[in-house]
């Protein structure tokens, strides 16, 4: 409920901000991302996945904007699994996301800038394929709607295309009833396809 409370006066803020009357900018960004779990019972070990979507850009200043971005992210974790019975049990674990960070850019020098801002990220379906049995199955208690915190640093290359690296951490457990907040690590490109 919290969560939803933050996410729509984000939401409100967002409306707000772009309906004014400032420079847009509209662009596509894609790449790779690494991620895993902390703090639940078990060990979690890192997993690839990819991330796709695209940017809006409202210029606040010379410097300055704000960056709504939704897209399509994999995350997920190996979680390997230790039974009293020695069994051990290897578990590819895969989250399908939309994030939705809401990020506050600003340009330190020529070509290089720095973001930070609240993420939402909606999840779509989860699913763990257990590597011993070789069978798929529905992971239960996953959070549809998860508030994490991303930050980083860009870099215009040419004109048109960038490149990126951050951070995100969750701040809400993505398993309930356990302190397993989510983490990632992303670099990819961009490409910017509109500017006023």
């Amino acid at each position: 409920m919290k969560t939803r409370c933050i996410f729509f006066i984000f939401f409100i803020i967002q409306i707000n901000i772009f309906a004014q009357d400032i420079k847009t900018e509209i662009g596509a960004r894609t790449g790779v991302n690494v991620s895993n779990f902390n703090g639940y019972s078990g060990y979690f070990g890192n997993r690839a996945g990819i991330y796709a979507g695209f940017y809006i850009k409202k210029h606040l200043s010379e410097r300055s904007s704000i960056n709504i971005e939704p897209s399509y992210s994999q995350k997920g974790a190996i979680i390997y699994i230790y039974t009293p019975e020695k069994i051990n049990v290897k578990v590819n674990s895969t989250l399908h996301y939309i994030d939705i960070p809401i990020l506050f850019n600003y340009r330190a020098v020529k070509n290089l800038y720095l973001f930070a801002g609240p993420q939402f990220n909606i999840l779509l379906a989860e699913t763990a394929k257990a590597k011993q049995e070789g069978a798929t199955a529905k992971i239960k208690g996953g959070s549809p709607l998860e508030l994490a915190f991303a930050g980083g640093i860009g870099y215009k290359i040419f004109p048109r295309f960038f490149i990126e690296a951050r951070y995100s951490r969750g701040v809400l457990s993505i398993i309930n009833n356990s302190s397993t907040p989510s983490h990632a690590l992303q670099g990819g490109i961009g490409y910017r396809l509109y500017k006023e």
